[in-house]
């Protein structure tokens, strides 16, 4: 094997080199068991570098020199295969994982490239978590009385519980336990809406506002919205400048339901429409995910322009909801912005 004289002799042109080839080199090092201050830096750039996406991370390809087949997903899958082990505590380790999961199930690989970097990183995860088949076994306790436990495997990876505010004590000592497995990681998430939210939109670069229609093509009220009836939702955005890493949180009324075209339902014919308007922001997307209680939209660029966005919901539920201010922002630089104004639902 090289002597560590041979890497020492590499040190200097680290710094010129693209991320792939530092990876490279990283990996050798760490192969090697030698303690360098390069691992240490390299583990630093990386938190830089990756992109979040939903409950998935990623890195971009490399820019500004040629490789032979690479895009998003080898270049995620290279860091991956070295930061699996030099630091297989990362915090987002599983996060990738899951990126490197959903595209193997859900894209078409364009060579066997793709495949064999993305198994080699899957591989080296399981040389490192040989017993991740092994559940987890997980307990939520609110003042030591036992709400939840759970078993959790990587056929169901996760479990969730929740609670309306009105059943929690005033004085909360909150437990999360695991009691058996490894890989054990929670989140904790409040929804509510404020009574006293302003009665108008913010723009600080971004214009954001909602719209609801009839299928008839007709303009329809907050006030107006009927149980049983299907609507059609349109966002207007207006960009002042050209956006990157533009994340949209599309929050939804109680008596909301998200018709959701990935999956086969009544209304999937009317898929073709949304993707046709005009101006559609559909375009530009990278990333979707429909939830029961927002839409989330990823772009990495939007031009400077107006654009409009379509979905289609299902009112449920009667009742009179307060909807919080949705909101688009740029992830990297949030002081660019647009939130809605607060909208009161009324639903008969």
């Amino acid at each position: 094997n090289p002597q560590y004289s041979y890497y020492k002799g590499l040190k200097p042109l680290y710094g010129q080199l693209d991320k792939v080839t530092q990876t490279r080199f990283v990996e050798l090092l760490a192969a090697q068991d030698i303690d360098d201050e390069l691992v240490q830096k390299w583990l630093e750039n990386i938190k830089n570098q990756i992109r979040i996406k939903g409950n998935k991370a990623y890195f971009e390809s490399v820019t500004g020199r040629y490789y032979f087949g690479y895009n998003n997903r080898v270049t995620t899958a290279k860091i991956f295969n070295t930061l699996i082990k030099v630091d297989p505590s990362h915090p987002f380790i599983f996060q990738i994982l899951n990126y490197l999961v959903s595209e193997k199930s859900e894209s078409s690989y364009r060579s066997s490239y793709d495949l064999i970097n993305v198994v080699q990183a899957m591989r080296s995860y399981e040389k490192v978590f040989p017993h991740a088949e092994k559940p987890v076994v997980a307990r939520v306790l609110i003042n030591k009385q036992a709400l939840i436990e759970s078993e959790m495997t990587q056929k169901r990876p996760e479990d969730q519980i929740e609670i309306p505010f009105s059943k929690l004590p005033n004085n909360i000592e909150l437990i999360l336990k695991k009691d058996e497995g490894m890989g054990f990681f929670y989140d904790i998430k409040f929804d509510y809406a404020l009574k006293d939210y302003l009665p108008y939109g913010e723009e600080q670069g971004i214009s954001y506002a909602r719209e609801y229609y009839d299928l008839n093509g007709d303009k329809v009220a907050t006030d107006k919205l009927k149980q049983g009836k299907t609507y059609k939702t349109v966002l207007n955005f207006f960009f002042a400048d050209e956006v990157e890493y533009i994340v949209v949180e599309e929050t939804l009324a109680a008596g909301f339901e998200p018709v959701n075209f990935s999956i086969k339902t009544s209304l999937r014919g009317r898929r073709d429409k949304v993707k046709s308007d005009s101006n559609n922001l559909n375009w530009w997307l990278n990333h979707k995910e429909f939830h029961d209680k927002k839409i989330l939209l990823f772009a990495n660029r939007i031009p400077r322009g107006f654009y409009e966005f379509s979905y289609y919901i299902n009112v449920t539920n009667a009742g009179e909801y307060l909807v919080p201010p949705a909101k688009a922002m740029q992830m990297y630089d949030p002081e660019i912005f647009g939130t809605t104004s607060k909208e009161l639902v009324k639903i008969q």
